[in-house]
This record gives C-alpha cells, structure tokens and sequence, in this order.
C-alpha cells in the first residue's frame, strides 16, 4: 500500500514525511 509519489516517501501509515495535507487526497484516487 506504500505508494511512493514524487516530492516524498510514504511510511508504512502511508503518510508523507515532507507533507502530509496533499496525502488524503493521493490516497483517495
């Protein structure tokens, strides 16, 4: 489930270690 997108790494949470606002709507897609 760790989808690494560009401009940052996704934990295990698949949250972004740089930002974490633009993560919810990445995930929902």
């Amino acid at each position: 489930m760790n989808r690494p997108l560009a401009g940052g790494n996704f934990d295990f949470k698949g949250k972004r270690e740089d930002t974490h606002e633009a993560t919810d709507q990445e995930i929902a897609k």
